[in-house]
């Protein structure tokens, strides 16, 4: 039950990444490709380093993702350092 739980917050990240590419596209916002980039990263790493993973999702608000425990902090690093770049280049960007 726990690889199922794991491989379903694999796909809500990859399905965040594509969302985020779909909406820059729509609505020329060219600054979600890095958001995407994160949600990728963030997913790939998730699945294959963490300990445990849970699908994150719903309606009101409406949320879509993963939520991965027992990350290395090399792999936690990472995504932090990439959510900070995209912060700056959403502020930059826009």
């Amino acid at each position: 039950m726990e690889r199922i739980l794991k491989i379903l917050a694999f796909a809500g990240c990859i399905l965040a990444g594509i969302l985020l590419i779909v909406f820059a596209i729509m609505y020329k916002k060219y600054v979600l490709f890095a958001w995407a980039v994160v949600a990728f990263f963030g997913g790939i790493t998730g699945f294959i380093f963490g300990l445990q993973g849970r699908p994150e999702g719903g309606i009101d608000p409406p949320k879509v993702g993963g939520k991965f425990m027992g990350l290395p902090d090399w792999v936690t690093l990472a995504d932090g350092a990439l959510i900070v770049v995209a912060v700056i280049l959403s502020f930059v960007i826009h």
